[in-house]
């Protein structure tokens, strides 16, 4: 009798632990608004100080502020301070891609997905050079599911 108690303890236990682990719950509106806020805070920040860097080092080799100006809206795509400042900015949507991921907990690809379709979009309505935007929108895409997939690969092995 003290055994049949013992086993069935033990089973309710396990019982219970299975449905635990089985019914995990995520927050995909937190997700996807909170790391669409990293994305756009962090990828600020990097722009910014990138451009504070650029202007500093031009001063200091004698441009004025007209020239400043002028050297500002005229970067070159293949400039180290634009490669830089991709990466950096890169780094920055993967951990928003990872975080949307973490905080997910379900259907992570989807939520990631939708991520990036309203970077998307709103990269469409800010201007630009359409076939810049679609490039970058493209390369954000896949680091936003490779942030996603450094979380999913986490947490299943």
């Amino acid at each position: 009798m003290f055994f049949y108690i013992i086993d069935l303890a033990v089973n309710i236990k396990m019982e219970f632990k299975v449905d635990q682990s089985s019914h995990r719950k995520g927050s995909p509106v937190k997700a996807i608004s909170l790391a669409l806020l990293i994305d756009v805070i962090g990828t600020s920040i990097v722009t910014v100080g990138c451009i504070v860097l650029y202007m500093s080092q031009l001063k200091s080799s004698g441009f004025n502020e007209s020239q400043l100006v002028e050297a500002i809206s005229d970067i070159d795509l293949m400039s180290p301070l634009f490669a830089s400042g991709l990466f950096l900015g890169g780094l920055v949507s993967c951990y928003s891609g990872y975080f949307c991921a973490k905080v997910s907990k379900i259907h992570e690809y989807r939520n990631v997905a939708i991520l990036s379709l309203i970077v998307a979009v709103l990269g469409f309505f800010s201007g630009g050079d359409l076939i810049q935007t679609i490039i970058l929108t493209v390369i954000n895409t896949l680091v936003y599911f490779s942030g996603a997939y450094l979380w999913i690969r986490k947490n299943t092995a």
